[in-house]
């Protein structure tokens, strides 16, 4: 592709870039890839290998500079691969690389209709045409190494090529032609069309154009231009000579040594007009000259292959109303003379030209002046020729037209040879620089002396009517005789609001936006001064502006302020909120609770909420505050709006509610408006999920409603059970979307805040005892979060672990005890062997039978025993030692339980039942009065075994 990605063609422009768009197709398996390469031969891959570029059917690489060259060919090899791994393979025709404009340099064109000019000028490439309504080009063919396939063709006038004359147009290929143009139809390659056809070819059609002329001005310069453009839309102009429209009439007048010239156009056997130019022209320059008559100024010149031509030449019977501001409403008629002046080829003069016009005296009526004026084609309008060599804008006075001659400077008119892009000509001619140059119509008319000017005068009404808060735009329009337009400033600003102007063509917008809630008498001082040219003297004109701006009742704002939201007071209109499903099982449910607000500008209205709510719950409020206090209190705290109010409700105090001011953008200071406040409970019914809705406005007193405020409720669905959290995917990971409300699909539950629970919606209790907690003799009992180990057995030391402190308590008291035991088997050891002793002195050699026998010793003090035996008291010293030993002397002998008793097997049975119960270590001789004395010791039977009396 050599110019974009829909034209395809055979050479190309760049040495960096090759592109190729394709397509296939297969019925059966589809194609699944293609594949490119890029060769300097059909097939070839020496340029790019292949390469995959997917599904995409156009292909682009960027990255060939240094290796495309001029004049070689270059092919693209495409591979289509369809979904059975089944291959075609293509190429292409080929592409040539052009780099570099064409060579036209021997391309001859010859201008048709033309003739050369009789005598050397300057410019030399200019052809002297003598019919107007024809102009024509041949050509040659071109180099054929050139690669030219499209020639185009267009006529301007200028040097610009804007083709305002004839558009661009394609009018061959590659090889000789001609374009004639003639009598409004075109000519070429012997095929005629309309010059109309052109215009609408060319996309610049505006308007139904029902002819077809073709006419050009006495005078005029054509430029054509012939371009030859290769394949690669490389295009170079080719050389093309001018053409000048002189009929036989005009007179030629060249400067041969670089002297002035003159030309002199007689218009009777007695009178003549003179154009003469100044000196120091280059040599071979020339002026073209040549009067107009009726039926020339009444020709419609045109070319109606061209919405933009413009014809220099017009007719002033119709256009004396067509003048700039300097002539409005002074032309009093036209005095007969027309006539052309050019500079051939549009050369620009050096300096002014002197013309000089007979003036019929008797012609001038008093209070007039005879003026030559020109018709400018760029403003269409008629201009003072004067002017135009008066830098400051002072017109020139005619040097002496008292005898029946006017004398007039000309410089810069109509501006020729402009370049692209280059801005726009002033509108006033006078603001140019430079002298005279191309083609000018000049007439002489009849003007007032006098520059008139007349006051403007405002036609609208400076009263005028606004409501409160409301902005007017407000029309001034004005009349000016001369249409003068005015520019308006402010010089009284108002002081109940603010005005913008803005100036308009006819008239003025005056912006004006009262304060906020003000009304009351405003002014607005402006100024109109006319906008003339320099050296104009223009008339101001002061305009007051009265604007009564109406009172209004002020409806009230409504607000709503949510949790650890900052206050924020805007007007609210719809809002969504959320709240979770009202259900047992959901231990996450809260009341939904907001705050509503409203304040109203004007601070003696009272202002009420009302409250509209929908069927799916029920909704409270709280006892609407009015008192608010906005006292200053530096702001240091960082309570919202939301929770100061819900703590004054909750309180239910009867202080006035007290509010921060800090950061709350209000339309006016705080306490200078009313303010109502009430908290709004919503309660969805049980189990209700979905959507619900409450309605909100504020009323005042007087009528005033402010917008309603819809809150969307949605109650979301939450099944999850045991104080489980609401889990989403990725794009709910907060579960907080309203999307919830229309079900849990798509939502699980964490249960880490449910601990015991388990499954998708923690509603699985955990069997603890999976994990065999227990020691091998208990018994695992399931609990929520927990278990139990208990013991089968009650009689089973079940207990459960011990603390360390109980293990070292129970390990010194098994030490203790270790050696308890230990110090009692000592203690019995030698208790044994005492026995051993003493059975080696009572029964050696013989074998007692340890019966069943109970000794007792009783104390006998004189009474009878059961055996009705009576002792007496034995004597006893006055105080008995303590020993004990047997063996020892004792002052008091003790009576043993064994003595007196020749039996052994009784005293062997009285030993070993015989038990220690001591009453005292020893026995007290001085006993007390009354008691005998007499054995102390019982022998008692041993635990567990059973007793019999024995007679001692």
């Amino acid at each position: 592709m050599s110019w974009d990605d829909e034209e395809i063609g055979e050479y190309q422009g760049s040495n960096s870039t090759i592109a190729v768009r394709y397509s296939a197709f297969d019925r059966e398996s589809q194609v699944a890839e293609y594949f490119w390469a890029i060769g300097t031969a059909p097939w070839a891959t020496d340029v790019q290998p292949f390469k995959s570029n997917g599904l995409q059917e156009m292909a682009v690489n960027s990255d060939l500079e240094g290796i495309l060259h001029h004049g070689s060919t270059y092919y693209v090899t495409l591979k289509a691969v369809n979904g059975a791994g089944l291959e075609t393979t293509v190429t292409s025709s080929g592409v040539k690389v052009l780099q570099g404009y064409p060579n036209v340099t021997k391309t001859n064109t010859t201008a048709l209709f033309g003739a050369n000019l009789p005598h050397d000028v300057y410019p030399d490439d200019v052809m002297e045409v003598t019919d107007l309504t024809h102009v024509g080009i041949s050509w040659e063919r071109p180099q054929e190494d050139q690669s030219i396939t499209s020639i185009f063709f267009s006529v301007s006038s200028s040097e610009d090529g804007t083709g305002d004359i004839f558009p661009k147009t394609r009018v061959g290929l590659n090889d000789s032609g001609s374009v004639v143009i003639a009598d409004g139809k075109v000519e070429t390659y012997g095929r005629v069309v309309n010059i109309t056809d052109i215009r609408q070819h060319s996309g610049e059609v505006k308007d139904v154009v029902e002819s077809s002329k073709f006419v050009m001005e006495p005078g005029r310069t054509l430029y054509p231009k012939l371009l030859l453009c290769n394949g690669a839309h490389q295009c170079t102009d080719v050389n093309v000579k001018k053409s000048i429209y002189i009929r036989p009439g005009d007179i030629t007048a060249v400067s041969h040594n670089g002297e002035g010239v003159e030309v002199v156009l007689n218009q009777t056997k007695f009178t003549s007009i003179s154009i003469r130019t100044p000196g120091g022209l280059r040599k071979g320059t020339a002026i073209v000259s040549g009067l107009l008559e009726d039926k020339d100024i009444t020709t419609e010149y045109t070319s109606d292959a061209s919405a933009d031509f413009k014809p220099f030449v017009t007719d002033p019977s119709f256009t004396k109303d067509i003048a700039d501001r300097w002539l409005k409403n002074r032309i009093q008629y036209w005095l007969d003379v027309n006539f052309f002046v050019t500079t051939l080829g549009n050369v620009e003069l050096p300096g002014p030209i002197n013309i000089t016009v007979p003036i019929n005296t008797t012609q001038i009526e008093p209070g007039l002046e005879p003026r030559l004026l020109y018709w400018n084609l760029e403003q269409g309008e008629w201009q003072d020729a004067q002017r135009t060599c008066s830098r400051g804008g002072e017109a020139q006075t005619p040097l002496d037209w008292t005898d029946n001659y006017a004398h007039f400077q000309v410089c810069k008119t109509n501006v020729y040879n402009r370049k692209r892009n280059a801005r726009r000509m002033p509108k006033s001619i006078h603001e140019a620089r430079g002298y005279f140059q191309g083609s000018t119509h000049l007439t002489l008319a009849a003007v007032d002396k006098t520059f008139l000017n007349s006051p403007p005068v405002l036609t609208s009404d400076t009263y005028i009517n606004v409501r409160e808060d409301e902005e007017r735009a407000i029309m001034i329009e004005y009349y000016d005789n001369e249409d003068d337009r005015l520019a308006f400033f402010i010089t009284g600003p108002p002081h109940l609001g603010q005005a913008q102007l803005r100036n308009e063509e006819d008239f003025l917008i005056v912006l004006y936006d009262p304060r906020l809630d003000c009304y009351g008498t405003d002014t607005i001082n402006i100024l109109a001064v006319e906008m003339l040219p320099n050296n104009m003297n223009p008339h101001h004109v002061n305009v007051e502006l009265v604007v009564e701006v109406q009172p209004s009742n002020d409806d009230p704002v409504l607000f709503v302020l949510v949790e650890n939201n900052p206050a924020v007071i805007v007007p609210t209109k719809r809002l969504d909120l959320t709240v979770e499903v009202n259900r047992v099982s959901n231990v996450k449910y809260i009341d939904l609770q907001v705050v509503i607000g409203a304040y109203d500008v004007e601070p003696e209205d009272t202002v009420t909420l009302y409250f509209s709510a929908g069927g799916n719950g029920t909704i409270s409020t709280s006892q609407q505050e009015r008192r608010v206090d906005f006292s200053y209190d530096g702001c240091s705290t960082n309570n919202t709006w939301f929770s100061v109010v819900r703590e004054h409700d909750k309180s239910n105090s009867t202080r006035a509610l007290h509010l921060g001011p800090c950061d709350i953008q209000a339309p006016h200071p705080l306490q200078d408006m009313a303010w109502v406040f009430t908290t709004l409970t919503y309660r969805p019914h049980t189990n209700f999920t979905g959507r619900d809705v409450i309605k909100i406005n504020a009323r005042d007193q007087h009528g005033g409603i402010s917008r309603v405020v819809t809150l969307d409720l949605y109650v979301l669905e939450n099944l999850c059970e045991h104080g489980g959290e609401c889990v989403g995917d990725v794009t709910d990971t907060g579960c907080t979307s309203k999307d919830r409300a229309k079900g849990f699909d798509g939502y699980w539950c964490n249960c880490t805040s449910a601990p015991g629970w388990t499954g998708r919606l923690c509603q699985t209790d955990y069997d603890e005892c999976l994990s065999t907690p227990c020691p091998g003799n208990y018994t695992c009992i399931d609990q929520v979060n927990g278990y139990v180990c208990e013991c089968g057995n009650p009689s089973w030391p079940c207990a459960g672990k011990l603390t360390a402190w109980q293990i070292c308590l129970i390990v010194l008291a098994a030490v203790f005890l270790l050696l308890l035991a230990i110090f009692l088997w000592r203690k019995w050891k030698r208790s044994s062997d005492s026995v051993k002793r003493t059975e080696s002195m009572f029964f050696r050699g013989s074998r007692v039978s340890p019966g069943n026998t109970l000794i007792n010793v009783k104390p006998v003090h004189g009474e009878t025993g059961r055996d009705g035996d009576a002792k007496g008291p034995e004597p006893c010293e006055p105080r008995c030692d303590t020993g004990l030993d047997r063996d020892g002397p004792a002052s008091c002998q003790k009576r043993r339980a064994w003595e007196g008793d020749n039996t052994s097997d009784r005293q062997a049975a009285a030993l070993l039942n015989w038990q220690w119960k001591p009453t005292h270590s020893t026995e007290i001789c001085d006993r007390p009065i009354g008691l005998l004395p007499g054995a102390v010791t019982e022998l008692k039977p041993l635990r567990g075994t059973p007793m019999k009396k024995a007679d001692l």
